[in-house]
């Protein structure tokens, strides 16, 4: 009897044990498991959203000052269009601004020697030559402009202007306050035929004041300019009285942007070395804003002109001879530029030596008509696009439309 009643009490407990590998009991357990993985998802999901909505937060603030700080001032320094490309950077300019600063030689406004700001452009217009000196440059300084434009360096941008017909990139000259002259050489020299400066201005509409032959003219206007062009001009240093050279080289000093093509010693005012070169080859040695179409170590020919140099240094090599000498280069004097070519009617030449170009002249960052201006980045595999659009005037009353995206390439948590 008392085996029977022991007999059915593990009966009784090993039923028991037996229901926790019951079907049910497993049931319940993967429900539970899925609930909490389920709220380990949601947390997560809600967490990167929440991450992602605080970015974009982050970046619509920064898109909004990036525009403001572009369309409503003049940049600090004003006149940071002045600045070459290896000198763009926070240090020297605090921030980009587009509107056009309204002050004489292009000093920063804080010079101003004139209340100019209330003529016909009043303030708040935008400056085109302010615009082409991003759009023709930024490449080289990508990087920098984002620290220059209170952007954090885990953002791209693209800023596009809607410019319309009848504009123009204005490239090294920078500005379309152009005169031109031959000098004391030959008008042909500016011809089509010979892929001329002067042919390529009239063909393309690009604005400027021919002066001819009558250079002295030229220099007694000089400030009336922000560019002045001397294609083969045939003219040396003494060819120029003193007073003459002190206009010349003081004007440049204070911004403007001298120009000279084959033959003349007249550049030497500003302490550079001149050598006939005659029939001459030089290696691309640097890649630059003042040249297109080219890559380095190709070949350019020349057919007349110098070699140059400038035993003090400061003379940015951009061609150069198998000498070590300058065939295309420039020179930043003051606040101003001096850029040289020998000629525009030689060729250039692939690495392999095959012919590229039948003349050199396209290798010039020369005024073109454009109507739009881009710079910076399109998104890709972004994440956080913001897009601020506005309307603006430029200088000469014209109405753009600008569009700046800021965005942010997808990586972890931004996707």
């Amino acid at each position: 009897m008392a085996s029977k009643k022991i007999k059915k009490l593990v009966n009784f407990y090993n039923n028991k044990n037996a229901q926790i590998f019951s079907l049910d009991m497993i049931f319940a357990a993967a429900v539970f498991i899925i609930i909490l993985l389920g709220i380990g998802f949601a947390w997560d999901h809600n967490r990167e959203k929440l991450a992602l909505t605080e970015q974009r937060n982050d970046a619509a603030v920064a898109a909004r000052n990036m525009m403001n700080t572009l369309l409503l001032t003049e940049g600090n320094p004003s006149n940071w269009t002045r600045f070459n490309t290896a000198a763009i950077n926070k240090t020297n300019i605090k921030s980009f601004g587009l509107v056009k600063t309204f002050s004489i030689n292009k000093h920063d406004s804080s010079r101003k020697s004139v209340a100019i700001a209330l003529g016909k452009n009043g303030p708040g217009f935008l400056s085109a030559d302010k615009i082409l000196t991003l759009y023709t440059d930024y490449e080289f300084y990508y990087n920098e402009s984002k620290d220059i434009l209170g952007l954090d360096r885990r953002y791209d941008y693209e800023i596009a202007f809607q410019l319309g017909d009848n504009f123009t990139s204005y490239g090294f000259l920078g500005t379309s306050s152009i005169a031109y002259t031959y000098a004391d050489g030959f008008a042909t020299d500016g011809d089509a035929s010979n892929f001329g400066i002067r042919a390529y201005l009239e063909e393309n509409n690009v604005p400027f004041t021919n002066y001819g032959s009558d250079w002295q003219s030229l220099i007694s206007a000089i400030d009336d300019y922000e560019a002045v062009i001397f294609e083969d001009p045939h003219l040396d240093d003494v060819d120029l009285t003193a007073q003459q050279q002190d206009a010349l080289k003081s004007w440049v000093n204070s911004g403007g942007i001298y120009f000279q093509k084959e033959h003349g010693r007249m550049i030497e005012i500003f302490n550079i070395s001149t050598n006939d070169a005659g029939t001459s080859t030089g290696t691309v040695v640097k890649i630059d804003p003042y040249l297109i179409n080219l890559r380095l170590n190709e070949t350019m020919r020349f057919t007349k002109g110098y070699r140059i140099s400038k035993a003090d240094g400061g003379l940015v090599t951009l061609v150069q001879h198998e000498s070590g000498h300058t065939e295309i280069g420039y020179l930043d004097y003051g606040s101003g530029r001096v850029y040289y070519i020998p000629d525009t009617e030689g060729n250039i030449e692939f690495a392999n030596g095959t012919e590229k170009f039948d003349n050199t002249r396209i290798a010039l960052t020369l005024p073109n008509p454009i109507s739009n201006a881009t710079f910076g980045y399109p998104p890709q595999n972004a994440s956080n696009v913001v897009v601020v659009q506005r309307r603006a005037y430029l200088d000469d009353n014209r109405e753009i439309n600008v569009t700046l995206k800021v965005w942010q390439r997808c990586e972890g948590v931004t996707c």
